[in-house]
């Protein structure tokens, strides 16, 4: 250590030096930024605190030398730079007008290179510095690392250093960065309270910065943000954002004036397991708009350009996270969006739609909502529809739903309302089918044309407490070239407590369940019950049944309708079935036809009792 004096002031405790020079040294400086708890006052004798140096140089130079700086009163940082506990090596310095006292460190660096215990390595900087109590500041910066160069003026404050522990939003910034690359190695050592955003990236990643930021964590002022970097992505935003790093808090009005990014940048972003297995990212997504709110209250107006379809979405969410008190008013338009590809479903395909909905609420029993919603076309079971339109309200626990469709190969119209008044909604329903052809739209394997109208009137859909009627009329049905006219197909449910009846009357078959038991248990009733004589599989149905009792009556004859659903069908003699079922003392059935031909099998006579 060379040092040349200029003034020494013992009284107020300040060196002056000319310069002074430190070759090839090991330096240890030990602090405590906060007082130790006061002792009981000596009665004897008290003696005046001794004030701390201060040290002034005009020239200082530094060469291959270690530096340890220690905040005894501060605990150590668990990761990244730690600046309580500075510990420099390989340190190289050339600097004017250093101030140093246990608060403050002050200088202008004109060259600079050292190495920090955290990993990080400083090649070149060049930089008007200052670190005290309240914070740091560089201004004419310029920082060079392996894989970083930052340029401009960056400053952080804060209250005290303990202040920030326990509100890091506090943590002030005004950082103006231009022209400059940061590799994620370097931003998780200065700002280690990134770690988990940064988690998927490569540390030796490299963002291109232009910036203008002010404010503090909890309130960011993006004067200017254009980020570069990763595979293919490019941000372009101004704006603020507030509440961070609480996002319960998060409040942002932001102006996406660009964000381009591809699949394997995003995911590199994303924590593991954040995506659900059966979602795609589009290989590369165009993004600009308004983003303004949080959670509490946000408003919209985006529209992005995906390489699998396009979309917009403009309007606003209000507590989306409370299903009673959500309000939202939104327009969204999809583009040809790619449904099998994005939700990985072989049965979905293109998807072009403009939806509009505005209203109160998710639960549909104090919702208050109106909704409007166009296909131009959507692909369901490989089959492109066109042109569909539904709009709906709902109020009061009732509501109404108008539909429509006019595709070459189904053209229909549907018209329901009802009641939210429990479980399961009530329902009137009017339906119009003036055609519906089953082959190009993959229902079936046959060409079949059908039309018809469907009326039904239900108070209550629970499946298990059925009640309500359904009849379809002026039936005309075509199976592979046969036309055949429908008479009336009438559905009757009634609910009675445990008495329940569930009919179906057609031109060929009157059918009737009569009795105590569950719709949705009976085909585990029928299995279980034909199991142990007929097997219907190699697993044993043992799905738990409530207890029942109950009838069932089927009378069937031959007709022109019924020969059109059954073309092998040569001869039928009118068909009964009665059974009666029970959970306690088993069940019984009668079979009898006189003569049924179908295609090679012929049966006469048949009387079958079980």
């Amino acid at each position: 250590l060379t040092l040349h004096p200029k003034n020494l002031d013992l009284k107020n405790s300040i060196v002056t030096l000319k310069d002074a020079t430190l070759n090839n040294s090991d330096i240890v400086i030990e602090t405590a930024s906060q007082k130790a708890n006061e002792k009981p006052k000596d009665t004897v004798m008290t003696v005046a605190e001794t004030p701390s140096f201060k040290i002034r140089s005009e020239q200082i130079t530094i060469n291959n030398s270690k530096i340890n700086f220690d905040d005894m009163s501060a605990p150590r940082a668990p990761n990244g730079m730690d600046y309580s506990h500075l510990h420099l090596s390989d340190m190289s310095l050339n600097a004017t007008d250093l101030f140093y006292s246990t608060d403050t460190l002050k200088a202008n660096v004109n060259s600079a290179k050292l190495t920090d215990q955290s990993g990080f390595v400083l090649n070149k900087m060049t930089a008007d510095f200052e670190m005290n109590n309240v914070g740091v500041t560089i201004g004419n910066l310029l920082i060079e690392t392996p894989g970083s160069v930052i340029k401009r003026s960056a400053k952080i404050s804060f209250a005290s250093l303990e202040s920030i522990k326990g509100n890091p939003g506090a943590l002030g910034l005004d950082i103006d960065l231009e022209n400059s690359k940061l590799m994620v190695k370097d931003i998780l050592t200065f700002v280690p309270a990134m770690k988990a955003q940064l988690s998927g990236l490569n540390p030796n990643s490299i963002l291109y910065v232009n910036t203008r930021i002010t404010g503090s964590v909890n309130n960011m002022n993006f004067q200017k943000l254009n980020l570069d970097g990763l595979n293919n992505t490019h941000l372009n935003i101004t704006g603020v954002v507030k509440g961070l790093p609480n996002a319960k808090q998060l409040y942002t009005n932001l102006n996406i004036q660009k964000f381009q990014s591809t699949r394997s940048d995003i995911m590199s972003l994303l924590p593991k397991n954040t995506l659900p297995k059966n979602i795609t990212i589009p290989e590369n997504i165009l993004l600009s708009g308004i983003v303004r709110g949080g959670m509490a209250n946000l408003y919209t107006d985006l529209k992005a350009n995906t390489s699998l379809g396009g979309a917009t979405i403009k309007g606003t969410l209000a507590n989306i996270t409370d299903k009673n008190k959500a309000a939202y008013d939104l327009d969204i338009k999809a583009r040809n969006l790619q449904l099998k590809t994005l939700l990985q479903n072989p049965q979905l395909g293109l998807l072009t739609a403009d939806v509009s909905a505005k209203g109160k609420g998710f639960d549909p029993k104090i919702a208050s909502s109106d909704f409007n919603m166009v296909i131009a076309n959507v692909t369901l079971n490989n089959y492109d529809y066109r042109n569909l339109k539904a709009k709906g309200h709902i109020a009061n626990k009732k509501y109404s739903i108008n539909a429509s469709v006019r595709d070459p190969n189904v053209d229909a119209t549907i018209a329901a309302n009802g009641e939210f008044a429990g479980d399961f909604p009530g329902v009137q329903i009017k339906a119009s089918i003036d055609s519906i052809k089953t082959l190009p739209l993959h229902l079936t394997t046959n060409e079949i044309i059908y039309h018809g109208d469907i009326t039904g009137n239900f108070i209550n859909t629970d499946p298990d407490n059925l009640e309500g009627n359904l009849q379809v009329l002026n039936s005309i049905l075509v199976n592979d070239g046969k036309r055949v006219t429908l008479d009336t197909l009438q559905v009757i449910a009634n609910n009675n407590g445990d008495k329940k009846m569930l009919s179906l009357q057609a031109d060929f078959i009157s059918a009737t369940i009569e009795g105590k038991y569950k719709l949705t248990q009976m085909a585990n009733v029928f299995k279980q019950a034909i199991d142990p004589y007929f097997s219907l599989g190699t697993k044993k149905d043992t799905a738990k049944v409530d207890p029942y009792q109950f009838s069932l009556n089927i009378r069937a004859i031959k007709n022109a309708a019924l020969l059109a659903l059954l073309p092998n069908l040569k001869e039928m003699k009118p068909i009964t079935i009665d059974g009666n079922f029970s959970s306690d003392s088993g069940w019984n059935a009668n079979l009898k036809s006189p003569r049924i031909v179908y295609g090679t099998m012929d049966v006469e006579d048949a009387n079958l009792k079980i």
